[in-house]
């Protein structure tokens, strides 16, 4: 394995309606202190991914399979877009997306072979990585 190529999957959230009651004053207040109010939303969060593989089975060491994209783990500050290094395995953990879903899923727990997938891949963007740093001494 060579080259990796990186897909970035873009959603936009946004927050729904929060409802929130109001306190019922007693005696005297008027019908209108009682009742429900709705709370703007607040503004749409873009929430943005890295697929490092295409929808592909993932067997756990029991031989059972689910089908899923594995993403990179988003870290404050990186921005994979402008060039920094994706991480793939953090704190013995992968990051699976499957049926719009995202889940950590512990390493150790995947099959050897796919153990050894995450492996090429992880070596395949060290070389990526290396040839970056020597393009840019040159």
């Amino acid at each position: 394995m060579n080259s990796i190529s990186l897909v970035v999957l873009v959603a936009l959230v946004i927050p729904t309606a929060a409802l929130a009651q109001r306190p019922i004053t007693g005696g005297g207040g008027s019908s209108s202190d009682a009742g429900i109010r709705v709370v703007p939303p607040g503004p749409p969060k873009i929430i943005k991914e890295t697929a490092l593989t295409p929808l592909r089975g993932w067997k756990n060491s029991e031989s059972k399979v689910i089908t899923a994209m594995l993403l990179a783990h988003r870290i404050p500050g990186q921005d994979i877009e402008k060039g920094d290094p994706p991480v793939i395995v953090l704190d013995g953990k992968i990051r699976l997306r499957k049926d719009k879903k995202t889940f950590l899923f512990p390493l150790k727990d995947l099959s050897r072979e796919d153990q050894n997938y995450i492996q090429e891949l992880i070596f395949a963007i060290q070389e990526q990585e290396e040839k970056k740093s020597q393009a840019v001494k040159k």
